[in-house]
């Protein structure tokens, strides 16, 4: 077991997320299961992430700074009696300064941290934020060179990718892909459908955006692919289980590797990845990562019909969620 040196438990920690899908659930789990009291909240009033008044605000352009602002004090208030040592904001795209800043007041001595698994440049509006963080981390080997102070640290797979190295699955998808219609991914899609295709493999591609997209696409016979509604986690591993590789196609705007890539790592299955940068990675394998070009698809059958070879279980513990708090949150080990 274990020895953990200045360890969570005991610890209040509050959580701030931005829905993506459970995996702050997830988190705020695995902070409770190491000893800590963790308080988890959505960034945004879950009315104005969800659902038709949220998808209104979003059409029409509406400024929502003032329904942040009394999601963001009544998150003060709730947290009013309890004195909370760590605050995690996860990306905080609708986090203020002055919201920090009544946090500090409120907490005396509370250590406030920053983690980002999208890239800035994507979101250059919040490098700014950061300076009233006393720690940074982004999933983004790129940020972590062009900001000094930001700590590079890649993402985690959850626990139960773990099931997958001691389950016998039946294969029944050579390729699967799950995630949002964004950028290119659609045209990606059906180019590695028409290739697999072509040799016979099997494939369950899933991709979800919202009920306007879906619409035009399904006008245009471009939706086969195309969902409005997000598969369940559940369901998800059950894909990753039935399929001897993951595809993953991550924006292109961005150097972190995905959580499909870390998910594909913790179930010990093989990867299909647009991303060239895996391979500057301690887990990078080409026995188990083939890096294609989104400009020309085309994946070595050879390298679908080999084994998978086993990384180093070290290397792989890195990358698990438990890890990944011990990091962030500064846990010392010692053996």
């Amino acid at each position: 077991m274990d020895n953990i040196l200045n360890g969570l438990a005991g610890r209040k920690i509050l959580l701030i997320g931005i829905g993506f899908y459970d995996y702050e659930q997830a988190i705020a789990d695995e902070l409770r299961r190491q000893g800590a009291t963790t308080f988890l909240y959505d960034e945004l009033p879950i009315y104005v992430r969800r659902g038709p008044v949220a998808s209104l605000l979003r059409r029409c352009k509406i400024d929502i700074s003032n329904f942040v602002r009394t999601h963001h004090e009544r998150i003060l208030s709730e947290m009013s009696s309890h004195h909370i040592d760590q605050v995690l904001v996860i990306k905080g795209e609708h986090v203020t300064p002055w919201f920090l800043d009544a946090l500090r007041s409120a907490h005396t001595g509370v250590q406030l941290v920053a983690y980002h698994w999208d890239s800035f440049v994507r979101f250059p509006q919040l490098v700014e934020l950061q300076s009233h963080f006393d720690r940074v981390y982004t999933f983004d080997p790129a940020d972590a060179e062009r900001f000094p102070r930001f700590q590079f640290r890649p993402l985690f797979f959850r626990p139960e990718f773990l099931q997958c190295m001691n389950d016998v699955s039946v294969e029944m998808h050579d390729l699967s892909f799950v995630g949002w219609l964004h950028h290119d991914r659609l045209n990606e899609i059906n180019d590695i459908h028409l290739w697999a295709d072509k040799y016979g493999l099997r494939t369950f591609f899933y991709l979800y955006t919202g009920w306007y997209t879906m619409a035009r696409l399904s006008f245009q016979g471009q939706g086969r692919f195309v969902n409005t509604r997000t598969m369940s986690f559940k369901d998800y591993v059950r894909l990753v289980y039935s399929s001897r590789a993951i595809v993953d196609l991550p924006h292109p705007e961005q150097t972190g590797l995905t959580m499909r890539a870390m998910d594909a790592l913790g179930a010990g299955k093989k990867l299909v990845t647009t991303s060239k940068y895996i391979r500057k990675y301690d887990f990078y394998n080409p026995l188990n990562i083939f890096v294609i070009d989104s400009d020309k698809i085309g994946i070595d059958l050879q390298f679908l019909a080999s084994q998978y070879e086993e990384p180093d279980s070290v290397v792989r513990e890195k990358y698990s969620l438990k890890s990944w708090i011990y990091d962030v949150f500064a846990i010392r080990i010692i053996a």
